[in-house]
């Protein structure tokens, strides 16, 4: 049997950590090594027992989900954070990736699109709800203009940086886009520049969240 993967789940409320734990104990590649309800008792379990993942609620006494990833990323501790938030909030989101957060799912989402985020953030590639961008405001131009091919930001953008904003979508890194498109791995880093130039991006993970929102529509495009 492959290696599981080892988790921590991190929520105030007994019934929902109660449920998740149920789900995610069915699962034969995940195991669950221990529970706590607050940020306090949490960052002492994850420096005695390095788990692979842990599953943060955003809202709880004492150290909440935001700032308890904060201080998983200033102690550098080997362990995936995926939050847990009933927040469709862009602003949190992206405070949350600037703080080394691998992903974001909402809590009224099906319980098995947390068992799906921890897979992908296992394999180091970010994962965001699916239903998070419904609110978002390039969804909501898409859905009202059902005829229009590009949203004015993906316009603006040449066919290989778009095809390099699909890469990103996917989660490749900058050398596996390279070998796909048959382009130096310094050329993708190129276009990912003149793509954050052109669409105002600023911060580390602001190019990997718009990628992500958009990737249904680039996947359309580049078909």
């Amino acid at each position: 049997m492959p290696d599981r993967t080892s988790l921590v789940i991190v929520d105030d409320h007994p019934v929902f950590r109660a449920g998740l734990k149920q789900v995610l104990t069915e699962q034969s590649d995940m195991e669950i090594l221990a529970e706590a309800s607050d940020g306090d008792e949490a960052l002492g379990l994850l420096r005695m027992l390095k788990p692979d993942i842990v599953l943060l609620d955003v809202d709880m006494p004492k150290l909440n989900g935001i700032d308890t990833a904060e201080t998983i990323h200033r102690e550098q501790l080997p362990v995936s954070v995926i939050l847990l938030t009933v927040y469709d909030d862009e602003e949190l989101l992206n405070h949350a990736m600037e703080h080394g957060v691998m992903g974001y799912i909402l809590k009224d989402g099906a319980v098995s699109e947390i068992a799906r985020g921890i897979r992908q953030v296992r394999t180091g590639k970010y994962y965001i709800s699916q239903a998070l961008s419904a609110g978002n405001p390039r969804h909501r131009y898409e859905k009202l203009n059902p005829d229009v091919e590009l949203l004015p930001e993906l316009a603006s953008l040449s066919p290989a940086e778009r095809r390099v904003l699909t890469g990103v979508a996917s989660n490749r890194t900058s050398g596996e886009i390279a070998e796909e498109l048959f382009i130096s791995a310094r050329t993708v880093d190129h276009h990912r520049a003149s793509i954050c130039r052109k669409l105002g991006l600023t911060g580390q993970y602001a190019l990997v969240r718009f990628a992500l929102e958009n990737r249904d529509m680039l996947q359309r495009v580049n078909e």
